[in-house]
């Protein structure tokens, strides 16, 4: 979904135990994942298109379109909200869908280069890295207010949280 110029199919779902091609689309989705029920697969796309989209891995079929800003990157599901996040590097919000309709929902003003994102459910806080600045922010999910930063370091690319330790890893 990187190349400059257009040559062969960036959407290809594969039979994992034949190898066998069950599906292939002219989409160039940045990222992808994988929803709670595993058949719904969620794309968002940093170039080309504006757009978030709901694929159902069942029928092979796009369930769901919404817009969605330019240059959108990262996703995270939250369960318990029956949301999808879309991280905005360029606007610092993490924009909320429904998880079944991808009905908007509002966003969250986050921090310039939102990207990377992980929830704590025991402390109730959503950590945001941002890929520009290379800090990671700490916003409250119960108003969504920022209540602290850090800086990590450059290019943060994943944050995995470990509640049961209190720890949250993040890759630089």
């Amino acid at each position: 979904s990187e190349a400059d110029q257009k040559s062969g199919v960036p959407f290809v779902v594969l039979d994992r135990i034949t190898g066998a091609v069950l599906d292939k689309r002219a989409l160039d989705p940045g990222n992808i994942l994988l929803g709670r029920e595993t058949s719904r697969l969620y794309l968002s796309f940093f170039r080309r298109r504006a757009a978030i989209m709901q694929y159902d891995l069942r029928t092979r079929s796009i369930l769901a379109e919404e817009p969605a800003p330019q240059k959108a990157d990262r996703m995270l599901v939250l369960d318990d909200q029956d949301e999808v996040l879309l991280a905005s590097p360029v606007n610092g919000e993490i924009y909320r869908f429904d998880t079944s309709t991808l009905a908007a929902k509002g966003s969250i003003k986050a921090i310039f280069g939102a990207r990377v994102m992980a929830v704590d459910r025991k402390l109730g806080v959503l950590l945001c890295g941002s890929l520009v600045t290379g800090e990671v922010a700490f916003i409250r999910l119960i108003d969504h207010e920022v209540v602290g930063r850090i800086y990590l370091g450059p290019w943060l690319r994943t944050i995995q949280i470990d509640e049961t330790r209190g720890v949250a890893f993040v890759s630089s």
